[in-house]
């Protein structure tokens, strides 16, 4: 799960080229597999899975910062306390416990909104829009998913 909006232009993010390549990446549709690699500085290389066709700008992004963005997957593995070649199968973990995270705020949120007509769900559990059901705190997500 990621947030392209913090790559946007004038973020912290603008000037970190491994982070923008990330959520490119993301954003086109790709799963990231981190593999072992020899030739590469920072010992993997980002194998990106997926049948997308890469544009030009994301094929420049690549060239230009795929040791940034590996740098920061493998940061990412050693703070959880997992091998870098495992990051899809971890990665992937991760999002199927999001999901059932954010599925029981939504059928709790519904269940709520079901026994008292017009009452709308607690803040906590609209999103941005005002929609029921879906957990808006960052922070609340990862706590759930430590708890599972």
């Amino acid at each position: 799960m990621h947030n392209s909006a913090s790559a946007a232009p004038g973020n912290d993010a603008d000037s970190d080229g491994g982070r923008r390549l990330l959520y490119a990446l993301w954003d086109a549709g790709y799963s990231l597999q981190l593999v072992a690699s020899e030739f590469n500085p920072t010992g993997y290389v980002i194998l990106p899975v997926g049948a997308i066709s890469p544009s030009e700008e994301l094929m420049q992004l690549y060239d230009a910062f795929h040791d940034q963005a590996v740098a920061l997957l493998v940061d990412t593995c050693r703070f959880a306390g997992i091998p870098p070649e495992e990051w899809a199968s971890w990665a992937a973990q991760v999002a199927a416990r999001s999901r059932k995270i954010l599925a029981a705020e939504r059928a709790a949120a519904e269940k709520a909104a079901n026994k008292s007509p017009g009452a709308a769900p607690e803040p906590h559990q609209q999103d941005s829009h005002g929609q029921p059901g879906r957990i808006t705190s960052h922070r609340r997500l990862v706590e759930h998913n430590r708890e599972l």
